[in-house]
């Protein structure tokens, strides 16, 4: 039961009630009553030929545009009803009438046909193109090529709009290309038609296509772990298409991972645990054999692992300004896979477009890097599961980071001093701390350790305060530790020091 009055059609409009071929015309309808959620469906009444056309089934969007083809008389009905109501419809309309007539014209007639080679080797790419003019402006174009030799035809291209057709000629002979074309909508077999150039084809010597290389990116593998098989190839033209198919051992069974194609790698990633390859086929772009050559690639053993594949977590840069001499840390985290991970960390100067590796895969997920000289970096990280021989797992580029030459020292701690190093309790301690360097903007944080206890106590989080106040309740030995850094800064320290021992009795 919905709420409200029954659905109704409020308006109902079209955006023209005469038109010519190739005149959009738009039909909106409104509805009201229900729920106020509504779907519509239009089709098409060609009242000439007595026929329907659904336009579009139900959907929430309340217009369809319609380009008429040919001359008649056409009305579109719609339908509406609130979304989710399982009848045909709540009501319906039809629009208003419109009359689509043939806009007086000149047959369309071809003004150039163009043709790259007249004469070519095989394996070499022809291109055939065609200009038009008259009509109504819109034109489909029809290519068929005739082997004079052999007295056959092929059609290339049915009628379509591209208006040119690359062709490769795969046997030695003499070809041209005819062309047809007629206005969009027309119904004549063609408006106007001529005949290419002559191309005359001979064959192509060369060495016989041959796989060069075939590599597999890792031969273990878990599964959500991806996979490269990538493939080279000599001899021929040296344009080739592969086709990469997986064998699954255990299931006895292949699967086409990519048909023939100019890409000459895949990726695959495992679904379940097993023993796999892929084998690759080769062959001269516009062959028409199966194959030049072919080969299996390395044997793939995948197994299942918990967690899913490894994957960056997060990647953190301590600054992303910085003056020269100022370190800068990156620190990476990943996710999935076995757990154990490596991590591989390259900066990019861009200034120089130079790349800087600064640490080779090892398990250490952080790098500090003390910028030398002016300019915009960002560092790339690579993680991957420990033991295995892929490039990476996952990679990431860190925030960039800008660097001005620096017109200050370091920030450090000048001095570090203690009103009492003998304190009963409830008798004050104070500790003063002063620094030199950077900009002259400090601030402090101050951290209490009681090593009786083993225990850490924030005193003072980061301020501009250069001093903080302690009053022991509990005897013990104790000492503060200072951390101070430029006002802005998100390092988590410059510079620190530890005071001397406090000895509560």
């Amino acid at each position: 039961t919905v709420a409200g009055a029954p659905v109704k059609l409020a308006t109902y409009t079209a955006s023209r009630t005469t038109a010519s071929p190739q005149t959009p015309v738009v039909f909106t309808a409104t509805a009201s009553g229900g729920s106020g959620a509504y779907e519509y469906r239009f089709d098409l009444y060609d009242a000439t030929r007595a026929a329907w056309t659904s336009l579009r089934s139900y959907s929430t969007t309340n217009t369809v545009t319609w380009t008429p083809t040919m001359a008649g008389t056409y009305w579109v009905q719609v339908w509406v009803r609130a979304v989710g109501a399982t009848s045909a419809y709540d009501d319906w309309r039809n629009s208003a009438t419109v009359s689509v007539s043939a806009p007086a014209s000149t047959p369309a007639k071809l003004a150039t046909v163009t043709t790259s080679l007249t004469s070519a080797t095989t394996q070499t790419p022809v291109v055939f193109g065609a200009t038009s003019t008259g009509g109504t402006g819109a034109y489909e174009y029809r290519f068929a090529l005739y082997d004079s030799g052999r007295a056959t035809w092929t059609v290339l291209q049915n009628y379509a709009a591209p208006a040119s057709v690359t062709w490769t000629p795969a046997v030695a002979g003499t070809y041209w290309m005819q062309v047809w074309v007629r206005s969009v909508g027309s119904t004549a077999a063609w408006d106007d038609w001529r005949n290419s150039a002559t191309v005359t084809v001979t064959a192509t010597s060369s060495a016989p296509v041959k796989l060069a290389t075939f590599t597999t990116s890792r031969t273990t593998a878990t599964t959500q772990t991806p996979v490269v098989f990538t493939a080279s190839a000599t001899g021929g033209t040296s344009a080739y298409e592969y086709r990469f198919a997986l064998y699954d051992a255990g299931q006895a069974s292949w699967a086409v991972l990519q048909d023939y194609s100019t890409t000459a790698s895949v990726t695959w990633t495992p679904a379940a645990a097993g023993t796999y390859w892929v084998q690759v086929w080769v062959r001269a772009v516009g062959s028409g054999s199966s194959w030049d050559d072919w080969r299996n690639s390395a044997t793939v053993t995948a197994t299942v692992v918990a967690g899913g594949p490894v994957k960056l977590a997060t990647l953190t840069t301590s600054r992303v300004a910085a003056t020269t001499q100022t370190p800068v840390v990156f620190t990476a985290s990943a996710t999935g896979g076995t757990s154990a991970y490596e991590y591989r960390f390259a900066l990019y100067d861009s200034g120089r477009a130079v790349w800087t590796v600064l640490q080779n895969y090892s398990t250490t997920a952080s790098v500090t890097w003390t910028p030398a000289a002016s300019g915009t970096y960002w560092m790339q990280v690579w993680v991957r599961a420990v033991g295995t021989t892929s490039a990476w797992d996952d990679w990431r580029n860190s925030a960039t980071v800008t660097v001005t030459g620096a017109t200050t020292t370091p920030v450090k701690l000048a001095t570090l001093t203690t009103s009492l190093t003998w304190a009963p309790p409830r008798t004050p301690v104070t500790v003063n701390a002063t620094a030199t360097g950077g900009a002259g903007a400090y601030e402090y944080r101050f951290d209490l350790y009681d090593s009786k206890r083993g225990t850490w106590t924030l005193l003072s989080g980061y301020s501009t305060n250069a001093s903080v106040t302690w009053t022991p309740a509990v005897v013990g030995i104790y000492w503060v530790q200072v951390w101070v850094r430029a006002v802005g800064a998100s390092t988590t320290w410059d510079d620190w020091r530890n005071t001397a021992n406090i000895v509560v009795p």
